[in-house]
């Protein structure tokens, strides 16, 4: 074989394996304290959810793919998933986000107390915790596993109260 076909197949070859053997992951982005403000400002006045999950938050997961679910039926939601895991669980996070085909910021340091607290002063990291927010900015705060009739609920209209959550 002349040395350039040897080459494009040594190529092919290289670039098979690491398709087969690398994993595919979406990267989680750092979610620090100023994150929120920048997620405020891009979304403004769009109502939007943020979602807070862990990996060790079982009622979590049933959310994750509650979202997921809603996600490939409306792509059109506006949704920001964040895990309050430490950095060293990463490989965890992203492992958990890839099952379900969505992204998700990560706590960005081991001082989740301080992101937490630039969140919602009053939070004292149960989860899952989702922040509804208005097209005025307002939010409204709810602990515990979302329905996918408070989802739609919110989103169906522009202007509600926060009893739609209960």
């Amino acid at each position: 074989m002349p040395a350039r076909l040897l080459l494009a197949n040594r190529k092919l070859f290289i670039a098979l394996f690491l398709l087969l053997v690398l994993p595919l992951s979406a990267a989680s982005n750092p979610f620090d304290k100023s994150t929120l403000a920048s997620l405020e400002q891009t979304y403004k006045g769009q109502p939007w959810l943020l979602v807070l999950w862990s990996v060790d938050c079982a009622p979590c997961h049933m959310e994750l793919d509650l979202i997921a679910a809603m996600l490939q039926k409306n792509k059109n939601l506006r949704v920001e998933l964040v895990a309050t895991d430490p950095p060293e669980n990463q490989r965890a996070v992203e492992q958990r986000i890839n099952t379900s085909n969505l992204a998700s910021w990560q706590f960005a340091s081991n001082n989740d107390a301080a992101i937490r607290y630039a969140i919602d002063s009053n939070w004292r990291g149960e989860q899952p915790r989702n922040y509804f927010y208005q097209a005025n900015g307002q939010r409204c705060a709810k602990s515990g596993a979302l329905t996918a009739r408070q989802i739609e609920g919110w989103f169906a209209v522009e202007q509600v109260s926060c009893g739609v959550l209960d």
